[in-house]
């Protein structure tokens, strides 16, 4: 077996784990123990944050936060064994959805070096997408589902939904919602511009734009375009649930 063959079982069985909450969960904590108790659903979780990646998932976490600085939440591993893991021990659960076009074309842009931007890649970031939204759809009662174009144009009204919905937070207290909204944007810049990610990060830029446009030609001419747009749409209709 060559290292390329090698790469793609190393893959395919992460790909396999992350879909399955029990071997997902040993892994992490056998192998990334610090990881586990930061991002996995675990006993002590006390609220689960999930999302594809590039759907809004640091700035909402941010939000959370803010709002309330001592919870305990699960958040960016990006897997359908996390929220299997919250749904299968009672945990409340949030999920972001962004249209899949945007979402992938901005995660694929951030986090692949161009010369590995193929058909093949956007084929699997599709499949993920898909495998990722129908557990959602299929399960929709069991998570509070956030339209990531809410979340970006109307985040004190999301802030509050999430508040709301979740005996967590103690509602009693009066809060500067905007403020917190402020600092949360201030934060997802703080940690972009800490991680050198700035100009290909979760802020808009014109290159990071003209960079995705290029991926959505990709992701335009896939024979699963249709049906992953059609999934997202299901999902949305009625608006955050």
């Amino acid at each position: 077996m060559n290292k390329k063959q090698l790469l793609n079982y190393r893959n395919n069985l992460l790909n396999y784990i992350k879909k399955r909450p029990f071997l997902y969960s040993k892994m992490k904590y056998v192998f990334e123990k610090e990881n586990y108790y930061k991002n996995v659903t675990n006993k002590n979780t006390e609220l689960c944050v999930e999302a594809y990646p590039s759907s809004g998932n640091t700035l909402l976490m941010f939000m959370i936060q803010n709002y309330k600085e001592d919870i305990n939440m699960s958040h960016h591993t990006h897997t359908l064994a996390n929220i299997k893991l919250a749904k299968n021990k009672n945990i409340p659960c949030i999920v972001i959805i962004r249209d899949p076009i945007n979402a992938i074309s901005s995660y694929v842009y951030r986090f692949t070096e161009i010369h590995l931007i193929n058909e093949k890649k956007i084929n699997q970031e599709m499949l993920k997408y898909k495998d990722f939204y129908t557990y959602v759809l299929n399960n929709r009662d069991s998570f509070l589902i956030i339209d990531f174009n809410d979340l970006i144009t109307k985040p004190e009204q999301t802030l509050k939904t999430v508040v709301i919905n979740n005996k967590l937070f103690n509602t009693s207290k009066e809060k500067n919602w905007r403020k917190l909204i402020e600092q949360a944007n201030d934060d997802v810049k703080n940690k972009a511009i800490k991680k050198g990610r700035l100009t290909k990060g979760s802020f808009p830029s014109e290159e990071k734009e003209k960079g995705k446009n290029k991926i959505k030609k990709i992701i335009i001419e896939n024979r699963h375009y249709d049906e992953i747009e059609d999934l997202y749409s299901k999902i949305v209709a009625g608006g955050i649930k």
